[in-house]
This record gives structure tokens, C-alpha cells and sequence, in this order.
């Protein structure tokens, strides 16, 4: 045999032996390259080691080896191997001896100090015992070294993952550079425009030094008629050096003075100020206050690239339309303030100049010698003098006097009006005195008013008036009184409705008349051609609805709860039951409003609500929560036109299931294809003509995390989410929780479905299953009640109707302890229940087709099909069905469409390949898919388990665990999208979930997926003791944006720990922003998913971070109290929220200090200890109390964050 021989002696010994030539023996080693290329043998090229740090050249043998000879040269001839590995222990070779190298002990060649020597051409022949010939592998290997920053650095801004605003005069230039990287990595300036990217002029500058390259470009462009620039420096890093590849820099030009209309506005103290800017999508946005020295304060900008928002003043707020909010205006706040802004239309600037007014106190004109309690009347002379004032006010007015009604003004004149202004700081009290005379009259009676005239007088609603009793004077003449001679309701009344009457009897005899005069027939005029028209259009539309909803009663009238009952089909009205429903608030002027999640009452609020009032919306929810079937109900209520519905009054609705859309980008199209009968006579161009035409239209887009072309930036469907088409319809798009589009419109409202509470268990069972048989229900729910496991999995909607209707056939269903248990019962229940249905027929004994036992147990193509499924770069949902067949068989296809575990689904499809005869241009296929995608995942689960156990046989690991890369094929499959595979895999085998749960704690933010995995472990607890030891070790979170599901599986992993004895102790248990109080009864902390954490005896350290939250004293103390009751908790601490300034509870102190805890309170970087002796937050250094300033000021500054 060969293994051990090095590779040129090989070939000399070839040459002796054979007599064939050096070159032709040279040839077959060529050759066995090839061959080496098609097994399953992993040894890429190239591959990148960084410099300084230890490399592994990668080359993995799953199929074993007698020997690996490593050369660190492409010539293998003339060289001998730098390094030896034999039989599978002994290593030698100049590289190993010196210590450059060592090897793997699956192959892979270990450099101790990678150097810039080792970018060179690396290569490795492996021997086997039962192969005549080596396999030969050249590795290209390249060196790489980390820049000194992880981004493109722009001058003047950081690398962090905020826009850098800048202002910029003509004479500046910006400068973008990585710096001392290998390779050099190239960058580019390009301008951001809501239209997309442009090319902009820049130059570029490398400086190389022996190992690395710095790589600058400066923006050399002027951006004439434009105020706000965008520009992007890109990196083209395709070895991912950097941790972000783009920065991106918000330029406000300053070089030229804007000549702007200003508004003049007028608010008063303490009340809301909202400056509107535009009212249409604001792309960019900036907000500046000119001072009185004409500088510009910068306030706050809003760019709608990565939902990027700022202030830079507290008292000062940003609402969804980019609209400056003042919550309570002062003084302070008078000047000028600019907008300059880009929206979906036009660049802009709109300025405002806002003066502040303060009302007198009282808001009205003070008499001298009227008390103001009641109606003020003098007893006055012929002559005399009248004073009035204000107090108080803001800005200066005039006060006047004058005669209140007009026939009054000749009986009384006023002279020497003298007014006086005193400043008090920001007001004034103005002060007038009059003097006047009046005509003697008899018991004569005169109003007089103080009023406010002059500038400002529009501001204030100021007047005063008081009655002057003029003296009785027997000598004068009594005038007769002036009358009123304006007529009196009583008068015109009558007249008026005489008019109207008459009116109304005259207007039948003037048509009537009208109409006789025109006798003789004309012809039509284009308003009624137009109206023709019009008909004939408004009958093309109702086709065109009844169309559509002909085929969505096909899909809203056959749900099947559990597939194999084929004969048992549903109309979604009789399944339907809400479930929970919360909305993400999209508001991207706070980071706390603008994720969290807020419960709704229903989903009738998702569009209308006034939380989540927006024409797009994205649903989402984890796989079995019922999303198809909740805009499945949307759909059956709009087609019986139910006018309470969210749809019910739209016109035209579009349902379109976006897994059968590969290929097809075009929304007419798949409206055409995929909705309307096969009969129709609608064409794409008369369905985007009715769509045009429709008074509204609302889009349903199904499974965007089917969607097999969701990276096809170009479709219609991308650009209706981005809201680049139909910009008025409404659409609803739903997708998986983490499979979210790339790219969507800003605003766009998020919904998550968080499954089913006890009550709505309650109304699906007696709707769909039970019907009025409560003792039935009964017995189901006592199911629940008797397994918890079980109870926290039937929350999920498919879950639970999967339960409740296999419960009644089988009530083993309840041993079920985990999702795996669970969902391998359900499995066998299909085939299970297929079998009994068929009749005994001896001659199907031995037919696999009939009983399936022999394909559920030789699935292993189908596991494979199912996991390759899932991979990034091979994703798919369906099949065709000759595809399958050729892969599976069709016998095996046949039994698992017949099982109800595969579905099929019949479609027309375009064939475009040169040659397709006309008649073969639409063709009908067959595609199948997995009944629920849940279904798929438990099979790509299964050759997960395969797979590993597989590698595992190659392994001398005693331990269990894998190599690194070994698990680089799970790379592929995305953790958080499918955490049911590795959930079930870890259910299905205890070796693969020790090795699994090990690799998911190593990823980033894995702790929360390997508790889910964790909980999959069968046996046991000690099992999985040190598992949950090493989580407890660590910090464990329960966050807002965690879903239900991760929250529920970290409660279950704290009742565990509770469970365990020994008990083990969690370090820390941080909650998040999802702390939502105390059931100081039930001694429960609530969070914000309803979920509730009874007291805990493990728990060492709570720490609770909820921002903008001011905890009053009762809930502060029903915290402690909290506290008091967990034996093992030693430590609260908050940060974020305000605290109270003390406790004021002795004899809460009294218990806190004798069970020792502390409390720490972290408003800022500087943090405080509760003293508990003494009742007052002290400074961490123990030295020093916070004063009273001090802590209003953390208390304000929390609250204004």
C-alpha cells in the first residue's frame, strides 16, 4: 500500500516500476486531484489566516486517512512535506519539529504564528488504505490584518452606528479612510437619494506600508441647489474585516444664506407648541433656532436611512411627522426656527418665528373700587376719573376707555388718558388712568369699557366694563329713548319662511316645464358618453370582484385543523378565534416607544387603531400562530361583506400566497395565475387598469418567509412594502418572527401574534371541537392542567388544535413532556390514523405505500431534502412533483401526500425556452410542500441528529463534544428562524443535544436558544444539571423584544433550577425593559408579556432596567417586599427609572436590613446604595449623601432621555 510514502517518492517509484514516463505518472496525481474534488471532502481554496494570531489551514476527512503530508510550496516534487501525520499519531517534518506548525487530528494544518511567509500556496496529500493512489489538495493561503478601526472612518465623525450631521462651507472636503488594513480595502463615495444611490466625483489615495494599506477617498463634488447631502462611504470588504461597511454622513450646506418666508406664530406660556414641516414622507430632516447674533443651534434631525433620529435639546421632542413638539413653552423658547427638509416631492425650508405670550393674572382688566365678584356698578359725578390695569403680561398692550354701546358714546367724553408700563422680568403691569365727563341726564345709566387696542391686541381677549349711575337732574329735559330698529325674530320669522316655502313649491313646476320643452330626441353629449362609459367600467369591476371571491371561498372554505382528516374541511369562520395580537409603536423619535410592544384589543385595530394607524403593516409571529388563518378570517369577511370587519368596506381585495410566486414579479401576473379561475378573460393589463380605477384597494401578502424570490429587490412586491407602488392601498404582509424584509416603507407598523390564553382555549374548543359538550371540554383543559409542559406548549395555536383534536382519539397525548415528545406523537398519529382507515386487505400486508412503517423509517432523502430546504443559499418551500418522485419514489411521495404530512397544489406556469411550441407556453404543474412548515423542520431536524452522530463515529473526542468546524455547516441554518430543527434534534438524540447546546452557547445572543434546547432533554434533571449550571453561571435576561416563547422557556428554566437539590444559584436575573410590576398577593413579578415569575429562592441578584419610568413609592416598595420574600436574594438594583427620594417604611427597612439586602439605584454614571439606616440614597463611595438638587436633576434628566 501507499499510506507513508512521500508523494515524490511515489511518483519515482511509479516511474521505475511501470516504465511509464515522469510525466505521465505526474498526470495521474492530476488527475486524483479531480477525483478528490467530487467526494465529500471539505479543503477550500483559498483561504485567509490573519497575521499574528494562531491559523488553521481547514481541510476536513470525514472519510479517514492512513496518512497527511503537508507542503507549504505548490511543488510536491522536488520538496519534501514540511509536515508528517501517520496513522493517526505520529507527526514529523521540519515544520512540526521546529514548532511553525502542528496538524488536527482530523487533517487540518495548525500555524502556530501566522507570518506574512505563510501567503503562499499550501498542499496536502492524503493516503487511505483503500485507494492505489493520494488525493492531492492545493490551498491557496492569503494573510489579512484588521484595520485599526472596524468602519470606514469619516474625518470628524465616530464609528458608531449613528448618522454623523455635519455643516459645511464650500471650502471643506470630506475624507474617508480605512487604515492599515490587509489587503487594502477599496472604498467609494456615493450620494443617498430616496430614489437610490448616485455616483458622486471623489479621488482616492493608498499609502502601503510592508504589511498593510491605508485607503482614503475625498469627496471633490459640488452639490449645487441642494442644502441637505447624504453621502455614503462604502468599503468593498469581502473578506469582512469590518463590522459595518458603510458609514454615512448628513451634510447641511451653510455656504449661502437661505432667503426663506418666515411665519409669524404666537403661543402662550406652558402650553403644547407643534411646528409642522411637511405633512408627506420626510425623508431628511433638520431643525435649527437662528439666535439674535444670527448663529444657528442645530436641534434635531431625522434621516430616514436607518430610521435615524436625534435631539439636541431636552425640552424639545419630534413627533412621526418629523414635527417639532415643545410639550410647554416658555420664554426661552421665543426666536426663529428653520426646517430644512427633503421629502418624497421637494427639498425645502420653512421658518418660523415664535414669540411666547403670557395672560395677565386675572385675565382681565382690574377696575379701581370693583371687587370683580359681581357685576361692578359707580355711583358717579358729572365728571371724574376711571383706572384700569393689567398684571402680569406678555408683551406689552395699550389699554383704552371708551362708551360700551354707540348711542352712549355723546353722553360721555374721556381726556387725559395716562398709562403707565412696570417691568417685572419677562412681564409687565400697565396701568391707565382717564378722566371724564358726562351730560347730565335723568337717572341715567352709562357703560363704560377698559379694553386693550394697539399691537399684540389680537393675542388677548381683554376687557372690562363697569356701570357709571349718572346723578338725576330735574332741569333737563328728558330725552326720548333712543329705539332699537332692527326687526325682532317675531317679525322676520314669518317672512322668511313665506320665502322659503314659496321657493320650494315653485321648483317641480319650473323641471316639469323644462322637460316638456324639449321633446325631440338628441344625441348624446360626452357627459352622458361618459357615463356610458363609466357603467360599462363599474360592470367590469364587479365581474372582476366576483371573480375573486369565487376563488377565495375555495381557500376560506376547505381549512383542515389536522391534514389527514381530509373529509373534515372547515370554513375559517367556524375555526376562527382571536388570539393575542400586540403593535410594535414605530415612533423613531424615542428608542423606548419605538420598540415596545403594545397590547391591542383586536385585530381590527391593526389598521385602524389609533396606535397603529398606517396603510402597511407586517405581521409576525412564530411558525403555528396562526397568521394564514388570521387574514384567511380578514378574507372570508370581506367577501360576505361583513361592514364591522377591518375590510369589510373595501372594494377590492388582493389575497396572494407569495410562496407559489418564484419567477414572477409582476402582480398583475400573479393575480392572473394564481387568483382567478383558469377561465378568466381578465388579462394583466385590465387587472392593473381595475386596480387603477378602484375607489380603495387592500393587499394581502401571505408567508414572506416562503417567499422564494425575497432578495428580487426589483419586484413589484418589493416595491409595493417599500412603498414605491400602490402608495395608497393598504397592505398587510406576514412573515415568521426574524424574517423580516430587507427593505420596507418607514412607518410601516409591525404586529406580532402572541397565541392562545386560557380563555381563548376555552372558545376554540367549544366553536370547532367540543361543541356543547362541556364535560368533553373539560376533559381536554384537565389535560392541560395535569401537564404544564404541555399546557405552555398549546399556547401556540397549531399546537393546541393539533392537541384538542387528537386528544379525542387518544389519551396518551398527555404523557407528551416537551416540543419533540409532542410533535413525534403527532407525526405517528398521521400514519397511524391512515392505516386504520384503509380496509384489511391481506394483499397490502407487505405493500409499503399501504402502511408506511418501511418509508418512516428509510426517510433519509427526505430528511436531507428537508434541511437543504432551510440552508440560505439553497431556501425553497415546494417541489415539483417529478422531483421529488425521482429522489423519493413515487410510492413513498404518494403516501406522504395520502398521510397529509406533504401537500399538494396544482399551478399554471410560463415556459419561455427557445423553441416551446405556443400551445405549451402556460403549462399546469404540480408542486408539493410540507403541510405546515413546523413539519419540515422535524425532519431537517432529524438529519441534523444524522448528520452529527455520523461525525461523532470519526471523533476521538471522549467527551462528546465537536470540533469547531465541524458544525460550520450549521452556518447555513440560521438559529433564530429555525430554532424548532435544533430544538428537536436536541430532543431526539442526548449525545447530539450536549454537543448542539454547547455550540448554540457559543453564538451570539445563543443562551436564549440553548434554554429552548435545554428543555428538550429527555430523562432526568441531573442530565442536564451542568448544562443549566453554566446558564446560571451567566447573566440571565428576560428582554421586551424576546417573544413569548424564549420568555416562557427562561420561566421554565427558573422553576428547574428551583426543582434542583442541590439548588443552584443564579447569578443574575436582568430584566430588561420588561418589567411591568408586583402581585405583592401572589408574590409574583409581572412582566410585560403577561407572563408572571413567582418568588424566586435561586436568585441572587435582580436587576431591573426600564427607562423613562418613574417608580412610585408604592411600587418601590412592593418590589423590597418582593425581595423579601426569595431566601437567596441579596441585591436589587435599578437603573433608568426614578426612584423615590426615600422609602418612608421603618419597618421595611428594619426587615431589609436584617435579612441584608442592599438596593443600588443607577440613574447615571454615578450610582447610589439605599441606606437603610438611615433611609437616603448615598453616593457608591459611601462618603457622601445625595442632596436635593441632585437628585431632581437625575430625576429629570432620566425622564427627558
Amino acid at each position: 500500500m501507499l499510506s507513508g510514502v512521500a508523494i515524490h517518492q511515489f511518483i519515482e517509484e511509479g516511474t521505475m516500476a511501470v516504465g511509464y514516463p515522469r510525466k505521465f505518472i505526474v498526470i495521474i496525481y492530476i488527475s486524483s486531484i479531480l477525483v478528490g474534488l467530487g467526494t465529500n471532502e471539505t479543503c477550500r481554496s483559498p483561504q485567509y489566516l490573519e497575521i499574528g494570531k494562531t491559523g488553521i489551514i481547514l481541510c476536513h476527512f470525514p472519510d479517514g486517512f492512513s496518512s497527511v503530508h503537508w507542503y507549504n510550496t505548490p511543488n510536491i516534487i522536488d520538496d519534501d512535506p514540511t509536515l508528517n501525520y501517520e496513522g493517526g499519531s505520529i507527526k514529523s517534518g521540519s515544520g512540526y519539529d521546529s514548532g511553525e506548525f502542528d496538524i488536527q487530528f482530523d487533517g487540518s494544518l495548525l500555524i502556530n504564528n501566522v507570518t506574512l511567509n505563510h501567503e503562499t500556496i499550501f498542499t496536502v496529500t492524503k493516503f487511505t488504505d483503500n485507494e492505489d493512489s493520494p488525493r492531492i489538495y492545493a490551498v491557496d493561503v492569503h494573510t489579512f490584518v484588521k484595520p485599526q478601526t472596524l468602519c470606514p472612518v469619516i474625518d470628524q465623525c465616530s464609528c458608531g452606528p449613528e448618522i454623523c450631521y455635519v455643516q459645511w462651507t464650500l471650502e471643506r472636503e470630506f475624507i474617508c479612510e480605512v487604515v492599515q488594513a490587509r489587503p487594502g480595502i477599496p472604498l467609494k463615495w456615493m450620494r443617498w437619494t430616496h430614489e437610490g444611490d448616485r455616483n458622486v466625483s471623489f479621488r482616492t489615495s493608498v499609502e502601503k506600508n510592508t504589511l498593510t494599506q491605508t485607503t482614503s477617498v475625498t469627496v471633490t463634488s459640488e452639490f449645487e441647489h441642494s442644502q441637505l447631502i447624504t453621502l455614503v462611504c462604502k468599503a468593498e470588504d469581502d473578506l469582512h474585516l469590518l463590522e459595518k461597511n458603510e458609514s454615512i454622513i448628513l451634510i447641511h450646506r451653510k455656504d449661502e444664506e437661505i432667503l426663506d418666508e418666515v411665519v409669524f406664530v404666537s403661543f402662550e406660556q406652558y402650553s403644547k407648541v407643534t411646528l409642522n414641516c411637511s405633512f408627506t414622507n420626510v425623508r431628511v430632516l433638520v431643525w435649527e433656532k437662528k439666535h439674535i447674533d444670527g448663529s444657528l443651534e442645530t436641534l434635531a434631525v431625522i434621516h430616514s436611512l436607518n430610521i435615524f433620529s436625534k435631539i439636541y435639546h431636552d425640552s424639545l421632542s419630534l413627533n412621526e411627522e418629523g414635527a417639532l413638539v415643545v410639550s410647554k413653552v416658555d420664554i426661552r423658547h421665543e426666536g426663529t426656527y428653520r426646517c430644512t427638509f427633503i421629502d418624497d416631492n421637494k427639498e425645502a425650508v420653512k421658518s418660523y418665528k415664535v414669540a411666547v405670550y403670557v395672560n395677565p393674572v386675572p385675565p382681565y382688566p382690574i377696575i379701581d373700587g370693583c371687587d370683580h365678584v359681581q357685576y361692578c356698578v359707580f355711583t358717579s359725578g358729572i365728571k371724574g376719573s376711571l383706572t384700569c390695569s393689567v398684571k402680569g403680561i406678555r408683551p406689552q398692550i395699550q389699554l383704552q376707555w371708551r362708551a360700551f354701546r354707540d348711542e352712549e358714546k355723546e353722553l360721555i367724553s374721556f381726556s387725559n388718558q395716562r398709562s403707565t408700563a412696570k417691568i417685572n422680568g419677562d412681564t409687565s403691569d400697565i396701568e391707565l388712568t382717564t378722566d371724564y365727563e358726562t351730560s347730565p341726564g335723568r337717572d341715567k345709566r352709562i357703560t363704560v369699557e377698559c379694553y386693550a387696542v394697539g399691537e399684540n391686541v389680537e393675542l388677548f381677549q381683554l376687557s372690562t366694563k363697569v356701570e357709571l349711575l349718572l346723578p338725576f337732574d330735574s332741569n333737563t329735559t328728558q330725552e326720548t329713548p333712543l329705539k332699537d330698529t332692527s326687526l325682532s325674530p317675531a317679525v322676520y320669522g314669518p317672512i322668511v319662511a313665506g320665502v322659503v316655502l314659496s321657493i320650494i313649491v315653485m321648483i317641480p313646476v319650473l323641471i316639469i316645464l323644462c322637460k316638456k320643452s324639449g321633446t325631440t330626441p338628441k344625441p348624446m353629449n360626452d357627459e352622458e358618453l361618459k357615463m356610458l362609459q363609466n357603467h360599462s367600467e363599474t360592470e367590469r369591476t364587479r365581474q372582476f370582484i366576483l371573480e375573486l371571491q369565487q376563488s377565495y371561498e375555495l381557500l376560506y372554505s376547505s381549512v383542515q385543523p389536522v391534514p389527514y382528516q381530509k373529509e373534515d374541511n372547515y370554513n375559517v369562520n367556524d375555526l376562527f378565534v382571536e388570539g393575542g395580537i400586540e403593535c410594535l409603536r414605530s415612533n423613531p423619535l424615542s428608542k423606548k416607544e419605538g420598540r415596545k410592544w403594545q397590547h391591542l384589543k383586536s385585530y381590527h385595530e391593526i389598521l385602524n387603531g389609533q396606535k397603529s394607524k398606517s396603510n402597511r403593516c407586517i405581521i409576525e409571529a412564530e411558525p403555528g400562530t396562526g397568521k394564514t388563518t388570521l387574514v384567511l378570517q380578514m378574507t372570508y369577511e370581506w367577501c360576505v361583506c361583513n361592514s364591522g370587519s377591518l375590510i369589510g368596506n373595501v372594494e377590492i381585495l388582493i389575497f396572494i400566497k407569495l410562496i407559489q410566486l418564484k419567477g414572477v414579479s409582476s402582480i398583475y401576473e400573479a393575480i392572473k395565475r394564481f387568483i382567478l379561475p383558469r377561465d378568466s378573460h381578465f388579462e394583466a393589463n385590465d387587472i392593473k387598469d381595475i386596480l387603477d380605477r378602484a375607489a380603495s384597494v387592500f393587499i394581502i401578502l401571505d408567508g414572506f418567509d416562503e417567499y422564494p424570490d425575497h432578495n428580487n429587490s426589483r419586484s413589484d412586491f418589493s416595491a409595493i412594502l417599500k412603498k414605491q407602488m400602490f402608495p395608497q392601498f393598504q397592505v398587510i404582509l406576514t412573515t415568521r418572527t426574524g424574517f423580516l424584509p430587507k427593505h420596507f416603507a418607514p412607518r410601516t407598523k409591525r404586529i406580532r401574534l402572541t397565541g392562545f390564553n386560557a380563555e381563548t382555549q376555552d372558545k376554540y374548543l367549544k366553536k370547532a371541537v367540543t361543541m356543547e359538550d362541556d364535560n368533553a371540554a373539560k376533559t381536554v383543559k384537565e389535560f392541560l392542567l395535569d401537564n404544564p409542559v404541555l399546557a405552555d406548549l398549546c399556547q401556540f395555536p397549531l399546537f393546541f388544535v393539533l392537541y384538542a383534536h387528537l386528544s379525542q382519539e387518544n389519551k396518551s397525548l398527555k404523557e407528551c413532556t416537551s416540543v419533540t415528545a409532542f410533535f413525534r406523537y403527532v407525526v405517528s398519529c398521521f400514519h397511524r390514523h391512515f392505516t386504520k382507515k384503509l380496509p384489511d386487505n391481506p394483499a397490502d400486508h407487505d405493500n409499503p405505500a399501504v402502511h408506511g412503517t418501511s418509508f418512516e423509517k428509510g426517510n433519509h432523502e427526505l430528511n436531507k431534502i428537508a434541511f437543504e430546504s432551510l440552508c440560505r443559499d439553497k431556501r425553497r418551500t415546494e417541489w415539483r412533483r417529478e422531483e421529488l418522485e425521482n429522489r423519493l419514489g413515487e410510492e413513498f411521495v404518494e403516501y406522504y401526500l395520502r398521510v397529509g404530512i406533504l401537500r399538494e397544489t396544482e399551478l399554471t406556469e410560463t415556459v419561455d425556452l427557445p423553441g416551446t411550441n405556443a400551445a405549451d407556453h402556460i403549462q399546469t404543474i404540480h408542486k408539493i410542500r410540507f403541510y405546515h412548515s413546523l413539519f419540515c423542520e422535524w425532519y431537517a431536524a432529524n438529519n441534523l441528529t444524522y448528520v452529527i452522530k455520523s461525525g461523532n463515529s470519526h471523533s476521538d473526542n471522549d467527551d462528546d463534544t465537536l470540533a469547531e468546524e465541524k458544525f460550520e455547516f450549521l452556518e447555513d441554518l440560521d438559529l433564530s428562524n429555525f430554532h424548532y430543527v435544533y430544538r428537536f434534534a436536541c430532543g431526539l438524540d442526548p449525545q447530539v443535544a450536549k454537543q448542539l447546546i454547547e455550540y448554540i452557547k457559543a453564538t451570539d445572543g445563543g443562551d436564549k436558544y440553548a434554554t429552548l434546547c435545554i428543555l428538550e432533554r429527555n430523562g432526568s434533571v441531573e442530565h442536564i444539571k451542568s448544562m443549566i449550571q453554566n446558564l446560571c453561571s451567566r447573566t440571565v435576561h428576560i428582554a421586551h423584544e424576546d417573544s413569548r416563547l424564549i420568555q416562557r422557556s427562561i420561566q421554565q428554566l427558573l422553576d428547574i433550577v428551583y426543582a434542583m437539590k442541590p439548588q443552584i444559584k443564579v447569578t443574575k436575573l436582568l430584566l430588561h425593559e420588561s418589567f411591568r410590576g408586583i402581585d405583592v398577593d401572589k408574590c409574583e413579578i409581572i412582566v410585560t408579556s403577561g407572563l408572571r415569575l413567582s418568588c424566586q429562592n435561586t436568585i441572587e441578584t435582580l436587576w431591573i432596567e426600564e427607562s423613562e419610568n418613574d417608580l412610585g413609592e408604592n411600587e418601590f416598595k412592593d418590589l423590597l417586599k418582593y425581595s423579601l420574600q426569595c431566601p437567596s436574594l441579596k441585591n436589587v438594583s435599578l437603573s433608568a427609572s426614578v426612584l423615590p427620594r426615600a422609602l418612608g417604611d421603618e419597618a421595611l427597612l428594619k426587615q431589609l436590613i436584617q435579612k441584608k439586602v442592599t438596593v443600588n439605584w443607577y440613574p447615571s454614571v454615578v450610582w447610589y446604595i439605599l441606606n437603610l439606616q438611615k433611609d437616603c440614597w448615598q453616593v457608591s463611595n459611601g462618603i457622601s449623601q445625595i442632596t436635593d438638587d441632585e437628585y431632581l436633576k437625575e430625576a429629570s434628566v432620566l425622564l427627558k432621555k
